[in-house]
């Protein structure tokens, strides 16, 4: 199996050994395009959060981004490493 495909000019794909990966929507979406364009630079959580909801994350927001990343590599290997307070 390849690594994934990620394109991000236009609307965000990922693919894996030529057929598209799901990766959620608009929210998990704007967090892995944020995590693409920075890639090798760790990004704080709450950076993260501020990102997938425009600045007013609700008070769940720790549990659902940790649900986002939980389906990241749950679809088709999508790695990304965790450091602390930080992806």
């Amino acid at each position: 199996m390849g690594l994934p495909r990620v394109c991000i000019l236009g609307s965000l794909e990922v693919h894996r050994d030529g057929h598209p990966v799901s990766v959620g929507g608009a929210r998990a979406r704007r967090i892995l395009a944020l995590l693409v364009a920075r890639a090798g630079q760790p990004i704080r959580i709450d950076e993260l959060a501020d990102t997938a909801w425009d600045g007013a994350p609700p008070a769940s927001w720790r549990n659902t981004l940790q649900t986002y990343f939980s389906r990241f590599r749950a679809s088709e290997g999508i790695e990304i490493a965790r450091h602390a307070g930080a992806y």
